[in-house]
């Protein structure tokens, strides 16, 4: 098993059911790894230290772009596949998707906790319906979000502290 940090796994982070389900590979290309270390080592290891509950629960972390793009709800732009794309310059990023619900624990509370403690140092943080997104840049813009849905059907990001 390739260790990325102390406590998260590569296989970890390329572990995805819909990946699984259609027979692609997902797996990080060789020039994100890195980045991806940074990530665990700079940011889920010490959110993992200051949650001290129990282990956190990474529901869904790379997505190559072809596993992006039949991932339902995904965004084309997303951070999930080791980069994103703003104004035309391509930016290296991670994403961390972390379901604490799986052991009995709140995502609100999880949310509140990285909010407060990493506040300006991610890219975004997405208070989704059932799971924590926690996305990082090499140009970080801070974005703190609540996932909610229309009365039309559609789905809205708020800007803001989850209320």
């Amino acid at each position: 098993m390739i260790m990325m940090s102390e406590h998260f796994s590569r296989e970890e982070l390329e572990k995805n059911a819909t990946a699984a389900r259609n027979g692609i590979k997902n797996i990080i290309p060789e020039e994100q790894v890195d980045f991806w270390k940074m990530g665990c080592n700079d940011f889920l290891e010490p959110i993992r230290d200051l949650w001290q509950r129990s282990p956190l629960y990474i529901s869904c972390g790379y997505r190559s772009t072809e596993v992006n793009a039949m991932t339902i709800g995904s965004s084309a732009n997303s951070a999930h596949r080791g980069f994103i794309l703003i104004g035309g310059e391509e930016i290296k990023t991670c994403a961390f998707d972390i379901d604490m619900d799986v052991y009995g624990e709140s995502n609100h509370d999880l949310f509140d906790l990285v909010r407060t403690h990493f506040d300006g140092l991610y890219d975004q943080l997405i208070f989704e319906f059932g799971w924590v997104h926690l996305g990082l840049s090499e140009k970080p813009r801070g974005q703190v979000l609540v996932k909610r849905p229309k009365q039309s059907g559609y789905i809205t990001y708020t800007e803001g502290m989850l209320l």
